[in-house]
């Protein structure tokens, strides 16, 4: 049986950050769950791993400034 190199493995796609709390705050314009906005909400079921990639950083900045006011 041969080996696989460890870089030839591709990196597991990335999970939803959906926690089901689907209400969108219409003064932010973003989920209070996980902080997407709509488009992103909507977009995800069809983007390819590295957009939903960038959606999470993305959200993670977000997060950031949102939790701090």
């Amino acid at each position: 049986m041969e080996s696989v190199p460890p870089d030839s493995v591709p990196p597991p796609a990335p999970r939803s950050p959906c926690v089901a709390v689907c209400i969108v705050d219409p003064a932010r314009g973003l989920c209070m769950g996980c902080l997407r906005t709509p488009e992103e909400i909507a977009e995800w079921p069809a983007a390819g791993d590295e957009r939903k990639r960038e959606i999470l950083a993305a959200l993670q900045e977000r997060e950031a400034r949102v939790r701090r006011r």
